[in-house]
């Protein structure tokens, strides 16, 4: 029987567009009310001002979307990456061709093992993970660990090409691309305004005023609306899309083999310490819930 294709259909549903649509009004406002702070020293153009805050946030969040800029960040931020080995090709490409062909006949797509990327960092634990729509990751101890059977492999390589599929993390990269070039602005103006006690602010009143203002409006859009409630939405989302990968995984025949590695790995999380606030704002949901989740993984067509 052939998969629901709901599952796998259009990298970008409604609810990420709304997301990404309202990232960019946050990240606006945010840098709005930072470059009151560089404004202040010159007169300018209102409007440029209004013109800059709208334009860059939405140029990031559209660099974010290309794969140039994404295999950029990727080598800044994974510094321990590799190419693979032979044998280490030898030992990952029979799997990975087992759950290709798996895809194609349940799904009727054409992937093949030449259009994707594949690399390995320096990792002792049993870890992978998708970038874009063509690249992915798994740590040596994914490789060597001899804990893991050859199906909880495929298992896992699965659900990492239910990522790939759908691009879930071309829609986080334009998400995350925007915030942290306007967070380094933000934090850059507010020490700006920590080194400079003699900044005056042109707005009526003292200048002391006019910085606690702008300083508290940052704050606000900033650190309750954006990193605050806006990412809580985002991990939530992020949380699901980890279900939905659970699912497809399923889905393809490896339900038992991914329950059976999760079952491995919940010991892990059960002797580390998780308040509810860490795993609220989590990438990821509980261990023991995705267990339970994969027990009804049809809720997902």
């Amino acid at each position: 029987m052939k998969g629901n294709i709901k599952i796998i259909k259009s990298s970008f549903d409604f609810s990420s567009l709304i997301l990404i649509i309202i990232n960019i009004i946050l990240n606006s406002i945010s840098l709005f009310i930072v470059l009151l702070i560089p404004a202040s020293y010159v007169t300018t153009n209102g409007y440029l001002v209004i013109l800059i805050s709208l334009g860059v946030p939405i140029f990031l969040t559209l660099m974010g979307l290309s794969s140039g800029f994404q295999n950029l960040i990727a080598k800044i931020i994974i510094i321990n990456q590799r190419g693979m080995y032979r044998e280490e090709k030898e030992l990952l490409y029979p799997l990975i061709k087992e759950v290709i062909n798996k895809i194609n006949n349940n799904y009727d797509l054409k992937l093949d093992i030449a259009d994707f990327n594949f690399k390995v960092f320096n990792d002792e634990s049993i870890n992978a993970f998708a970038l874009g729509s063509k690249n992915l990751y798994v740590s040596e101890g994914f490789l060597y660990n001899n804990l893991l059977t050859v199906g909880e492999r495929e298992a896992i390589l699965a659900h990492e090409f239910g990522h790939l599929i759908k691009k879930d993390s071309v829609f986080m990269s334009s998400i995350l691309s925007c915030n942290f070039v306007i967070r380094i602005l933000g934090y850059a103006c507010t020490l700006m305004i920590a080194l400079n006690k003699k900044l005056k602010m042109r707005t009526k009143g003292s200048g002391g005023v006019g910085v606690l203002l702008v300083m508290a409006f940052y704050i606000i859009f900033v650190k309750i609306l954006s990193d605050g409630i806006f990412k809580l939405i985002l991990m939530l989302k992020s949380q699901k899309t980890e279900y939905r990968c659970d699912a497809f995984s399923a889905s393809l025949g490896y339900g038992e083999n991914l329950r059976n590695f999760l079952k491995k790995i919940e010991k892990t999380e059960i002797t580390s310490s998780i308040n509810f606030i860490k795993q609220l704002y989590s990438t990821h949901p509980k261990i023991s819930d995705r267990i339970l989740a994969l027990e009804n993984y049809n809720n997902y067509f």
